[in-house]
């Protein structure tokens, strides 16, 4: 019966860990960062213009910590720069910054996060792929870095290294930058565009470009927004689903491959909740927890089990617990309402974690540890951990004949709450506190990771 009982709480626990992880995911091209629960700030992936923040230019295939502060509030990731909130509402940024789109005043990359200027009233933010659009608990516009298309609204087509304010208006309420074009919703209601238009992805009845933010419609019910690649998707008051611009690969959800240049509903659903428009796909929850995806599917990206390309919104893993959603270039992350996170398409530089450059065409889990998985073959023949539940001393049995490197031990939450070089096979784990834990053993190279329950 007891050992029945430990099996259960291990199997258990294998859940619990993963337990209110995850605050925000933001997918770039090929890096991802993220905020943990604890208001820490993790990345991994593609680092050649220091993008992850990790003062390096050196590719991560595990989840690495950026810095040691935890006061962390939001993040968007562009094609290869981040730009950051922290919690007192400064303004942080780093990554490539050829066209200014990290806003420090240069056109020097930056390895590691940097402050913006000493505003302390930043409210929200959205990278595109080399500019940057904000807004200021004012309610007002500020946008930065690249704009030959107009992306950037200020009535120009010159690239800025400074935040610079958009018009007057102080009502805006949120922002989505696209790749060469901008989605904004004001308190009103309405729905505003500007940037690239060659797709009619602006929504605004034209093919024209537009370097100020131009109304479209008449319209007071908007209430969420996506810019994608060259199309667009919003969702309005009454859970209808609407979307326009390139529809090359389906993109538009509307079962034709014929490019809008209005809003089009999509449709007669009325759950829509929220929705994500990537480069040539996009995605979207409704209100029952279920996710559905459309377009692109080259890399896997809609999640669906094949790489077919789709017109229509296609639900995937047929489940109803989910509860956010996040895209990439070419993939897509949801998290459960478990705190679980999976991803799935494009893995050109590990983004999935899984150890492998493969593309998954579902959704896979995405560990929720501090250095990400890169399992010792064999592994569960070569270490034996004892007592587990452990009260004072845990116990590694070592059975290769190869010295440990290094033990790091994680709790719940991803925190880092023992790190121990050396050869050590008897660790003191009386200061923990009761809860499940993951211990990750460093040897060759390669981690071999085993869960254990402190008494």
């Amino acid at each position: 019966m007891k050992r029945k009982l430990l099996l259960l709480l291990i199997i258990l626990s294998n859940t619990g860990i993963y337990a209110q992880c995850w605050n925000s995911i933001s997918p770039g091209y090929q890096n991802i960062s993220a905020i943990k629960s604890d208001k820490t700030l993790w990345a991994w992936g593609r680092n050649n213009y220091g993008q992850l923040g990790d003062g390096t230019v050196i590719d991560k295939n595990i989840q690495v910590q950026i810095g040691t502060s935890a006061d962390w509030q939001n993040i968007s990731v562009g094609a290869q720069h981040t730009v950051a909130l922290k919690s007192d509402g400064t303004l942080w940024a780093w990554g490539r910054n050829n066209y200014g789109q990290l806003g420090d005043g240069t056109n020097i990359n930056k390895n590691s996060p940097i402050q913006v200027g000493t505003d302390t009233n930043w409210q929200s933010i959205s990278s595109g792929p080399s500019q940057t659009i904000a807004l200021k608990l004012d309610g007002t516009l500020w946008a930065w870095g690249f704009n030959d298309e107009g992306e950037l609204g200020d009535g120009t087509i010159t690239s800025k290294n400074i935040p610079t304010k958009i018009g007057s208006d102080s009502n805006w309420k949120s922002i989505s930058a696209g790749w060469s074009h901008t989605v904004a919703l004001k308190s009103d209601g309405t729905l505003w565009t500007w940037g690239y238009n060659p797709y009619g992805q602006l929504g605004d009845g034209t093919l024209l470009g537009k370097n100020t933010p131009t109304k479209i419609g008449i319209a007071t019910d908007w209430i969420t927004i996506s810019a994608g690649g060259d199309h667009t998707n919003a969702i309005k008051l009454d859970g209808t689903l609407w979307t326009w611009g390139a529809n090359f690969s389906g993109e538009l959800g509307d079962g034709t491959n014929i490019n809008k240049i209005v809003p089009t509903k999509i449709g007669i659903e009325t759950k829509w909740a929220s929705v994500f428009a990537g480069t040539d796909y996009s995605i979207a929850k409704k209100v029952d927890g279920s996710i559905w995806t459309w377009g692109y599917n080259s890399s896997g990206q809609l999640g669906d089990g094949t790489n077919i390309s789709k017109n229509i919104p296609t639900q995937i893993e047929i489940t109803s617990n989910w509860l956010d959603i996040y895209g990439g270039y070419a993939n897509g992350f949801a998290v459960k309402n478990d705190g679980t996170l999976w991803g799935w398409g494009y893995n050109s530089h590990e983004q999935l974690l899984d150890g492998t450059l493969i593309n998954k065409s579902t959704p896979i889990l995405i560990s929720c540890s501090s250095l990400g998985i890169n399992e010792l073959k064999l592994a569960n023949k070569s270490f034996r951990i004892y007592p587990n539940p452990v009260k004072d001393f845990l116990y590694i049995e070592n059975s290769i004949n190869q010295s440990i490197d290094k033990i790091i031990i994680i709790d719940f939450s991803g925190k880092i709450v023992y790190n121990q070089n050396g050869n050590h096979t008897e660790l003191n784990v009386q200061h923990l506190q009761q809860g499940t834990y993951l211990l990750k053993i460093f040897i060759g190279g390669k981690i071999s990771q085993k869960k254990f329950i402190k008494d």
